[in-house]
């Protein structure tokens, strides 16, 4: 089993080698959707893998010792497939160009205002709609905007990191937007969300215009506050849904960064929970019967309401503490749902080919969102809501996919509605002017007077783009 520890570490190498390779080469930016995935597959789909090696677990037991090897080498399959099809990415560069965007330039001043109207509607959907079948939905838009007050934030703050009179307001809108994002919940990707939207917004405001040596650097500083709280959140986690204040008291009475820490890196088991559905699946082991391709139908259905569809079917989540005859919990449709890990979700969904074709998928929808981003590097109307659930995208290979997918897709794009709306509005007040083709410019010259951004130019400028150059902000 040294082989496959030795396998697996590796692969976590390279896939960070990979990561910083390509920003250094301007092929793929170092804080992009794409590699917000690779992340949370690392956790939850490779290193995780590892104590399926060194521990033994009664609820997972697995049954043969070859199932690690059929693991790791869909494990490599999935990750080639990914990376291949999100290069190549057929017909999204076009689909990427179609995309309307607000056409805005803002001053600093207007984007405290969109920050703090983003909160705004943060609080609304959050709170005040309540409409039997819409409030699932409006749960899932309230997060998005709370990141998106978030990024802004973050926006702001990057090119005057060290100035407090930045730095206090941004990170008071950070805290309020994390609190109206986790405001009873009791799952961890609101929180992921909103701060890493702070980070997105550090990161595609300043941090990316760095030789790579010095971004990471300054990656690791802004990470700092983010991880730490979600640390601390996740020592005191319960499965209880309890209100803001409960919340608040557990963190700072009981919380231990530490271990919250270690609980984050585990993976929550997800490739040993892969491998019992692989091993539930296979003939040789009994066989269950497969609902192919599940994950994409479900990605359909999940919107609709149970009370209207009687027969509407149910995800694998639901059915994994079944499989495994549980205890200590509520199992079954009503009960606890356990994440069975993208290649777990391929397991039961139709076996090798379905794994191929959610690569493939997931592949092309990162890189439409990414080259979108790119596309409108400058416009934070554009940038911010692209970032606007990264909890989800890290999410995606732990599972429920189908539910995640959902609920990131739906995140994004009701989040660049609404903040298309706000541009809008702002617009027709007189506070927003529209972009010029020469904005791109105006900003390379204030960058330039940004401590340290002599050295953008050097290692990490992104190489020249081959496609065809974007028409100007707004334009399409």
């Amino acid at each position: 089993m040294s082989i496959a520890a030795l396998i697996i570490w590796t692969f976590v190498a390279g896939a960070f080698v990979l990561m910083i390779y390509q920003h250094a080469k301007g092929r793929v930016e170092l804080l992009s959707l794409r590699n917000f995935a690779i992340i949370g597959f690392l956790i939850f789909q490779v290193t995780s893998a590892t104590f399926a090696l060194i521990s033994h677990d009664a609820d997972y037991s697995l049954q043969d010792p070859m199932t690690i090897w059929a693991y790791l080498l869909w494990m490599v399959s999935f990750a080639a497939v990914f990376l291949l099809v999100y290069r190549w990415s057929p017909g999204v560069e076009k689909l990427a160009h179609k995309v309307p965007v607000p056409n805005a330039n803002p001053t600093r001043g207007t984007l405290w205002l969109v920050a703090i109207a983003a909160t705004g509607f943060a609080l609304i959907f959050r709170f005040a709609v309540g409409l039997p079948y819409i409030s699932v939905l409006a749960g899932m838009t309230a997060i998005g905007m709370a990141s998106v007050a978030s990024g802004v934030a973050g926006w702001i703050w990057g090119p005057r990191l060290f100035n407090p009179a930045v730095a206090l307001p941004a990170l008071a809108i950070v805290a309020v937007n994390a609190a109206i994002a986790q405001g009873g919940e009791f799952g961890r990707r609101p929180l992921v969300s909103v701060g890493a939207a702070m980070v997105w917004g550090l990161y595609w405001s300043y941090f990316r215009h760095h030789r790579t040596p010095g971004l990471l650097m300054r990656l690791a500083v802004g990470s700092i506050i983010p991880v730490m709280a979600l640390s601390a959140y996740t020592s005191v986690r319960t499965w209880r849904s309890l209100d803001l204040a409960e919340q608040v008291k557990l963190i700072t009475q009981y919380s231990d960064v530490e271990s919250g820490l270690l609980d984050l890196l585990s993976g929550q088991d997800g490739a040993r929970r892969s491998m019992f559905l692989m091993e539930e699946y296979d003939k040789d082991h009994g066989g269950r019967e497969m609902r192919h391709l599940m994950t994409i139908r479900y990605f359909f259905a999940y919107p609709v309401p149970r009370a209207m569809w009687d027969d509407k079917p149910y995800p694998l989540s639901t059915y994994v503490a079944d499989f495994a005859s549980k205890q200590g919990v509520k199992r079954g449709r009503t009960g606890v749902t356990v994440g069975p890990g993208i290649i777990g979700h391929a397991a039961g969904e139709g076996g090798f080919y379905a794994l191929m074709i959610y690569a493939s998928l997931g592949g092309l929808l990162l890189a439409f969102f990414d080259r979108v981003t790119r596309l409108h590097a400058y416009d934070p109307f554009v940038v911010i809501p692209m970032g606007a659930s990264l909890g989800q995208v890290m999410g995606l290979a732990r599972g429920e996919t189908s539910v995640f997918t959902f609920n990131w897709v739906w995140a994004v794009t009701t989040s660049f509605i609404i903040v298309t709306f706000i541009a809008w509005s702002l617009r027709q007040m007189g506070l927003l002017a529209r972009a010029q083709p020469a904005q791109h410019a105006a900003w390379e010259e204030e960058f330039a007077d940004y401590p340290g951004a002599e050295d953008y130019g050097d290692w990490g400028e992104p190489e020249p783009d081959p496609s065809p150059a974007p028409p100007a902000l707004g334009a399409g």
